[in-house]
């Protein structure tokens, strides 16, 4: 029986654009994870990389340095012998032994003794911390290496109330750079209890409790960088533990209830208020310490009543206590975010030399809410401009820079983003540190005064002798000039002369008058006639 069936060639339309589908859709599924697995390895190249710095900069302390130690301020990684590294900026240091605490190694949880890389920038990614531990985030620009979050956030434990069968318990997390994501509370081997939120304050309650017993409390902070696959924070084994740059602190909690703040914002302030609250506890006695951040007392208050409300200028700690028989318990809080200060500023020395213009550097710096957008006045505030970035002693320096070309007294000043100005008592005061004057700086010409040496009395009038023309150079007091000028004229003329240029010791320049010339030599001709008579022999 004979088929009717053809046997058919190639793809229907249909068929085709199904495959084209098939293919969009495998495409959009795998593209992603290589370029994903392309990234991480491309990350762990660079992590190599800054790895191979810690070894280089041993290296270069050895070869370079006198006591085999890195210098204060760590090595710029320019410096530095890195075959195909490709760094643009960053530091390799090593943390203290002594000084250590509030070091920039403490903030970063790097034990003391340790070689570390800090903002290592090749033109995008980042990378910071220890050779064990390098963290490597991609970055846009060489200013947001130095913003990558590096720290978990702060955490403050706070308890509220405590009831024969409850706990309540109030966190508040701080994170200058990055947004809270998470709290997570838990007591003793509990399950868990996640809270998120972006807010710096979460409170959660633990309930069904045993009377009279003593609970641990765990809590934690994250911020969103712990859902980021960027590694950017840094593990701390130490004084916090931190997991996916989530910052615990551990509190023991008794049944006595501790006394209580309220702090009027969390942005930076020229003040900040502060509320106590203390435990309603019959003979009680309260009473705060305030500490600055050594833990030095700046002042210990007596409080009679149950909540005292007061204006706090400065970045302190308090500590609020309540004393009741023999027992005492205590609460701190440490206050941040205040700047009533202006820049910190450095003057950097002049050269002694004399210079067409004198270059007045001065270095700032911020601790506080950070420098202002034009930052610099050399006027008293006039006129603000704004700041440059400079290598000083092999660090890399915020500057404000200007030429003068006269000699005088700079009025500088800086401010930060608040309007905070330093210095407050000018720089124009000789007894100030900041006193600031521009001396040896020669832009003016010197003057040039021509005269008649010889003959003497001589004006410019015919004379048959040499006249000889002096250039007197006056620099006014300042740099000085190279010397004068003298010319012999010898010749018959009649015409004025430029006798030149004087110049003084820094190369100003002033062309002298021209002068009037006049020498004549040639005998007259005398020829006799007869007067009045003729036939005269």
């Amino acid at each position: 029986m004979r088929s009717h069936l053809k046997k058919r060639c190639g793809f229907t339309l249909v068929e085709l654009l199904a495959v084209i589908v098939i293919l969009g859709i495998i495409a959009t599924i795998t593209l992603p994870i290589i370029a994903n697995n392309i990234e991480k390895s491309r990350k762990e190249i660079y992590r190599t990389n800054a790895q191979t710095a810690l070894d280089a900069a041993k290296e270069y302390v050895s070869k370079n340095t006198i006591n085999n130690d890195f210098p204060k301020g760590g090595i710029d990684i320019t410096k530095l012998d890195i075959k195909n590294s490709n760094f643009k900026s960053g530091i390799v240091n090593k943390c203290p032994i002594k000084n250590y605490e509030g070091s920039d190694c403490e903030k970063r949880n790097i034990k003391p003794g340790e070689i570390y890389v800090k903002n290592i920038y090749n033109g995008k990614y980042c990378a910071n911390g220890t050779k064990q531990n390098i963290i490597v985030s991609k970055v846009e620009s060489e200013k947001d290496c130095e913003l990558v979050d590096a720290t978990g956030p702060e955490l403050t434990l706070k308890l509220l109330r405590v009831t024969n069968d409850s706990i309540l318990v109030s966190a508040y997390g701080y994170d200058s750079q990055t947004e809270i994501l998470k709290y997570t509370f838990q007591i003793g081997n509990e399950e868990p209890v996640e809270i998120y939120t972006n807010k710096n304050i979460a409170s959660y309650e633990f309930t069904n409790l045993e009377k009279i017993k003593k609970y641990n409390i765990t809590v934690s902070v994250s911020n969103i960088n712990a859902l980021s696959e960027d590694e950017q924070y840094v593990k701390h084994p130490e004084t916090h533990t931190t997991i996916d740059n989530t910052t615990l602190r551990e509190v023991g909690l008794s049944e006595v209830g501790l006394p209580q703040f309220k702090v009027s914002g969390n942005n930076y302030a020229s003040s900040k208020e502060l509320t106590i609250i203390y435990p309603s506890i019959e003979g009680g006695e309260n009473g705060y310490i305030v500490e600055d951040y050594d833990g030095n007392i700046i002042s210990e208050i007596e409080v009679v009543e149950e909540s005292i409300k007061f204006e706090i200028n400065q970045n302190v700690k308090v500590i609020a206590y309540t004393k009741y028989g023999e027992n005492k318990v205590e609460n701190s809080i440490n206050i941040f975010g205040i700047d009533d200060k202006g820049p910190e500023i450095e003057i950097i020395p002049m050269t002694d030399n004399w210079e067409k213009q004198k270059l007045v550097t001065v270095i700032v710096s911020d601790r506080g809410v950070g420098l202002s957008k034009r930052t610099c006045s050399f006027d008293g505030g006039n006129t603000w401009i704004d700041t440059k970035t400079r290598t000083i002693n092999g660090e890399k320096k915020t500057v404000c820079e200007k030429l003068f070309s006269k000699n005088q007294v700079v009025d500088f000043k800086a401010k930060d983003k608040m309007g905070n100005i330093s210095p407050i008592e000018g720089t124009t005061d000789k007894n100030s540190p900041y006193y600031i004057e521009v001396t040896r700086a020669d832009s003016d010409p010197p003057n040039c005064t021509v005269l008649y040496d010889s003959p003497v009395n001589y004006n410019g009038e015919w004379t048959t002798q040499n006249v000889i023309v002096r250039a007197i150079c006056d620099d006014k007091g300042l740099s000085g000039c190279e010397g004068d000028l003298s010319f012999t004229h010898t010749t018959q003329t009649n015409q004025s002369f430029a006798i030149g240029i004087v110049r003084d010791k820094v190369g100003n320049e002033t062309v002298c008058k021209s002068v009037p010339v006049k020498i004549d030599r040639t005998v007259p001709n005398c020829n006799g006639i007869y007067g009045g008579k003729t036939n005269w022999t």
